[in-house]
Protein backbone atom coordinates (compact mmCIF):
# COMPACT_ATOMS: atom_id res chain seq x y z
CA UNK A 1 0.00 0.00 0.00
CA UNK A 2 2.79 2.41 0.94
CA UNK A 3 4.51 1.60 -2.34
CA UNK A 4 1.41 2.41 -4.40
CA UNK A 5 0.99 5.75 -2.61
CA UNK A 6 4.57 6.72 -3.25
CA UNK A 7 4.28 5.71 -6.91
CA UNK A 8 1.07 7.74 -7.34
CA UNK A 9 2.60 10.78 -5.59
CA UNK A 10 5.71 10.60 -7.75
CA UNK A 11 3.61 10.46 -10.88
CA UNK A 12 1.67 13.59 -9.86
CA UNK A 13 4.90 15.42 -9.04
CA UNK A 14 6.43 14.48 -12.38
CA UNK A 15 3.32 15.68 -14.19
CA UNK A 16 3.38 19.01 -12.34
CA UNK A 17 7.05 19.55 -13.14
CA UNK A 18 6.65 18.90 -16.84
CA UNK A 19 3.87 21.51 -17.01
CA UNK A 20 6.28 24.39 -16.15
CA UNK A 21 7.33 26.14 -19.32
CA UNK A 22 10.91 26.97 -20.06
CA UNK A 23 10.14 30.62 -20.08
CA UNK A 24 8.45 30.51 -16.66
CA UNK A 25 11.35 28.63 -15.16
CA UNK A 26 14.33 30.48 -16.53
CA UNK A 27 12.95 33.98 -17.16
CA UNK A 28 14.24 33.88 -20.74
CA UNK A 29 12.29 34.33 -24.02
CA UNK A 30 12.09 31.80 -26.79
CA UNK A 31 13.94 32.67 -30.04
CA UNK A 32 10.65 32.94 -31.93
CA UNK A 33 9.37 35.57 -29.50
CA UNK A 34 12.65 37.50 -29.82
CA UNK A 35 12.34 37.66 -33.59
CA UNK A 36 8.70 38.77 -33.38
CA UNK A 37 9.45 41.53 -30.87
CA UNK A 38 12.47 42.74 -32.80
CA UNK A 39 10.38 42.89 -35.98
CA UNK A 40 7.62 44.83 -34.24
CA UNK A 41 10.13 47.23 -32.69
CA UNK A 42 11.75 47.83 -36.06
CA UNK A 43 8.38 48.65 -37.63
CA UNK A 44 7.38 51.04 -34.86
CA UNK A 45 10.78 52.79 -34.58
CA UNK A 46 11.10 56.08 -36.52
CA UNK A 47 13.15 55.92 -39.67
CA UNK A 48 16.73 57.14 -39.11
CA UNK A 49 17.21 60.73 -40.20
CA UNK A 50 18.98 61.14 -43.50
CA UNK A 51 22.48 62.54 -43.05
CA UNK A 52 22.50 66.30 -43.43
CA UNK A 53 23.76 67.34 -46.81
CA UNK A 54 26.89 69.44 -46.86
CA UNK A 55 26.40 73.07 -47.78
CA UNK A 56 27.34 73.85 -51.33
CA UNK A 57 30.85 75.19 -51.57
CA UNK A 58 30.91 78.83 -52.53
CA UNK A 59 33.42 79.81 -55.19
CA UNK A 60 36.45 81.67 -53.97
CA UNK A 61 36.20 85.40 -54.74
CA UNK A 62 38.44 86.35 -57.59
CA UNK A 63 41.33 88.64 -56.89
CA UNK A 64 40.54 92.24 -57.73
CA UNK A 65 42.27 93.04 -61.00
CA UNK A 66 44.59 96.02 -61.32
CA UNK A 67 41.98 98.51 -62.44
CA UNK A 68 42.51 101.93 -63.90
CA UNK A 69 41.35 103.35 -60.59
CA UNK A 70 44.00 101.60 -58.52
CA UNK A 71 46.68 102.38 -61.10
CA UNK A 72 45.91 106.06 -60.57
CA UNK A 73 45.99 105.91 -56.78
CA UNK A 74 49.54 107.12 -56.39
CA UNK A 75 51.18 110.54 -56.48
CA UNK A 76 54.44 111.65 -58.05
CA UNK A 77 57.23 114.10 -57.28
CA UNK A 78 60.27 115.09 -59.28
CA UNK A 79 63.23 117.42 -59.51
CA UNK A 80 61.74 118.64 -62.79
CA UNK A 81 58.28 119.20 -64.24
CA UNK A 82 56.45 115.88 -63.96
CA UNK A 83 55.64 114.36 -67.32
CA UNK A 84 57.01 117.11 -69.53
CA UNK A 85 59.60 114.84 -71.15
CA UNK A 86 62.83 116.13 -69.59
CA UNK A 87 65.64 114.03 -68.09
CA UNK A 88 64.79 110.70 -69.72
CA UNK A 89 61.21 111.08 -68.54
CA UNK A 90 58.93 108.07 -69.08
CA UNK A 91 55.91 109.40 -67.16
CA UNK A 92 53.23 108.06 -66.74
CA UNK A 93 55.10 104.78 -67.14
CA UNK A 94 57.98 103.57 -65.02
CA UNK A 95 61.58 103.52 -66.23
CA UNK A 96 61.83 99.86 -65.19
CA UNK A 97 58.82 98.85 -67.25
CA UNK A 98 57.12 97.49 -64.12
CA UNK A 99 53.61 98.44 -63.09
CA UNK A 100 53.23 101.73 -61.28
CA UNK A 101 54.05 101.18 -57.61
CA UNK A 102 55.47 103.15 -54.73
CA UNK A 103 59.19 103.72 -55.26
CA UNK A 104 59.18 103.20 -59.03
CA UNK A 105 61.04 105.97 -60.86
CA UNK A 106 60.18 107.73 -64.10
CA UNK A 107 63.08 110.13 -64.74
CA UNK A 108 66.72 110.69 -63.73
CA UNK A 109 66.20 113.62 -61.35
CA UNK A 110 64.23 112.06 -58.53
CA UNK A 111 60.99 111.45 -60.39
CA UNK A 112 59.25 108.77 -58.35
CA UNK A 113 55.77 107.34 -57.82
CA UNK A 114 54.76 107.17 -54.16
CA UNK A 115 51.86 105.71 -52.18
CA UNK A 116 49.56 107.97 -50.20
CA UNK A 117 49.88 107.35 -46.47
CA UNK A 118 49.18 108.88 -43.07
CA UNK A 119 52.84 109.70 -42.38
CA UNK A 120 54.75 112.36 -44.33
CA UNK A 121 57.72 111.74 -46.58
CA UNK A 122 60.59 113.72 -45.07
CA UNK A 123 63.90 114.60 -46.69
CA UNK A 124 66.74 112.55 -45.19
CA UNK A 125 64.43 110.29 -43.20
CA UNK A 126 62.82 106.88 -43.57
CA UNK A 127 63.38 105.42 -46.99
CA UNK A 128 64.60 108.81 -48.29
CA UNK A 129 62.00 108.58 -51.03
CA UNK A 130 61.99 112.30 -51.91
CA UNK A 131 65.69 113.01 -51.33
CA UNK A 132 66.77 112.92 -54.96
CA UNK A 133 63.88 115.10 -56.12
CA UNK A 134 64.68 117.69 -53.46
CA UNK A 135 68.42 117.60 -54.22
CA UNK A 136 67.66 118.57 -57.83
CA UNK A 137 65.30 121.30 -56.59
CA UNK A 138 61.75 120.20 -55.91
CA UNK A 139 60.09 121.28 -59.17
CA UNK A 140 57.02 119.12 -59.73
CA UNK A 141 54.22 117.25 -57.99
CA UNK A 142 51.16 115.40 -59.27
CA UNK A 143 48.35 114.33 -56.92
CA UNK A 144 45.26 112.46 -58.22
CA UNK A 145 41.69 113.05 -57.05
CA UNK A 146 40.75 111.48 -53.72
CA UNK A 147 43.91 112.57 -51.92
CA UNK A 148 44.86 115.47 -49.69
CA UNK A 149 48.29 117.07 -49.98
CA UNK A 150 50.44 119.24 -47.76
CA UNK A 151 53.94 120.51 -48.48
CA UNK A 152 56.16 122.12 -45.80
CA UNK A 153 59.81 123.09 -45.44
CA UNK A 154 59.75 121.04 -42.21
CA UNK A 155 57.26 119.66 -39.72
CA UNK A 156 57.50 122.80 -37.57
CA UNK A 157 57.10 125.34 -40.38
CA UNK A 158 53.94 126.63 -42.03
CA UNK A 159 52.70 124.80 -45.13
CA UNK A 160 53.86 125.96 -48.54
CA UNK A 161 50.71 124.42 -49.93
CA UNK A 162 47.71 122.60 -48.49
CA UNK A 163 44.74 121.25 -50.44
CA UNK A 164 43.22 118.26 -52.19
CA UNK A 165 43.77 116.56 -55.52
CA UNK A 166 43.53 116.66 -58.39
CA UNK A 167 46.68 118.71 -58.56
CA UNK A 168 49.37 119.18 -61.20
CA UNK A 169 51.87 121.73 -60.00
CA UNK A 170 55.32 123.09 -60.84
CA UNK A 171 57.74 125.51 -59.24
CA UNK A 172 57.72 128.41 -61.70
CA UNK A 173 56.30 131.82 -62.49
CA UNK A 174 52.69 132.76 -62.88
CA UNK A 175 53.57 135.69 -65.11
CA UNK A 176 55.17 135.74 -68.52
CA UNK A 177 55.43 133.04 -71.15
CA UNK A 178 57.87 130.29 -72.00
CA UNK A 179 59.42 127.46 -70.03
CA UNK A 180 58.63 127.52 -66.34
CA UNK A 181 55.43 129.52 -66.65
CA UNK A 182 51.74 128.77 -67.04
CA UNK A 183 52.28 128.27 -70.76
CA UNK A 184 54.79 125.43 -70.32
CA UNK A 185 52.16 122.67 -70.22
CA UNK A 186 49.44 124.63 -72.01
CA UNK A 187 51.36 124.75 -75.28
CA UNK A 188 52.24 121.06 -75.19
CA UNK A 189 48.68 120.12 -74.23
CA UNK A 190 47.20 122.14 -77.09
CA UNK A 191 49.67 120.54 -79.51
CA UNK A 192 48.45 117.07 -78.44
CA UNK A 193 51.68 116.14 -76.73
CA UNK A 194 50.07 114.99 -73.48
CA UNK A 195 47.47 112.56 -74.81
CA UNK A 196 49.35 109.67 -73.19
CA UNK A 197 48.63 111.02 -69.71
CA UNK A 198 46.01 109.32 -67.48
CA UNK A 199 42.39 110.36 -67.98
CA UNK A 200 42.14 112.31 -64.74
CA UNK A 201 45.07 114.47 -65.87
CA UNK A 202 43.42 115.00 -69.23
CA UNK A 203 40.26 116.10 -67.42
CA UNK A 204 42.29 118.42 -65.18
CA UNK A 205 44.02 120.13 -68.09
CA UNK A 206 40.76 120.49 -69.97
CA UNK A 207 39.12 122.14 -66.96
CA UNK A 208 42.14 124.43 -66.38
CA UNK A 209 42.52 125.30 -70.07
CA UNK A 210 45.84 123.46 -70.22
CA UNK A 211 47.37 125.28 -67.29
CA UNK A 212 48.91 123.77 -64.18
CA UNK A 213 49.26 125.26 -60.72
CA UNK A 214 52.32 127.28 -59.73
CA UNK A 215 53.59 126.50 -56.21
CA UNK A 216 56.86 127.58 -54.62
CA UNK A 217 57.91 123.98 -53.94
CA UNK A 218 61.69 124.58 -53.86
CA UNK A 219 61.93 124.81 -50.03
CA UNK A 220 59.71 121.76 -49.59
CA UNK A 221 61.31 118.90 -47.68
CA UNK A 222 58.18 117.51 -45.97
CA UNK A 223 55.42 116.06 -48.14
CA UNK A 224 52.29 114.43 -46.82
CA UNK A 225 49.76 112.95 -49.23
CA UNK A 226 46.91 111.02 -47.64
CA UNK A 227 43.85 109.20 -48.96
CA UNK A 228 40.62 111.10 -48.37
CA UNK A 229 37.98 109.03 -46.54
CA UNK A 230 35.25 108.05 -48.95
CA UNK A 231 37.28 109.25 -51.91
CA UNK A 232 38.04 107.30 -55.06
CA UNK A 233 41.21 105.83 -53.61
CA UNK A 234 39.96 105.03 -50.11
CA UNK A 235 39.44 101.33 -50.95
CA UNK A 236 42.58 100.86 -53.06
CA UNK A 237 44.70 99.56 -50.15
CA UNK A 238 47.14 102.41 -50.23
Amino acid sequence: MKFLFLFFSGALLLSACTGVSESQFSGTTKSGDVATKQSAAAESAPAPAAPASKPALQPEPEATPMTEKSQECWFAVSGTYVGLGDYEDTFPKTKSGNKIASGEGFDTVGGVFLAARADPYIYGEGGKEIDKAVDYTFDGIVVPPGMSVEIRPSANEAPIYSGEGPLIAIAGRSEGTGYGTQTTFKEKYEAGGLKHWPQWMQDYLKEKDGQVKIIGTHPGKWVKVSVVDGGRCSDAGL
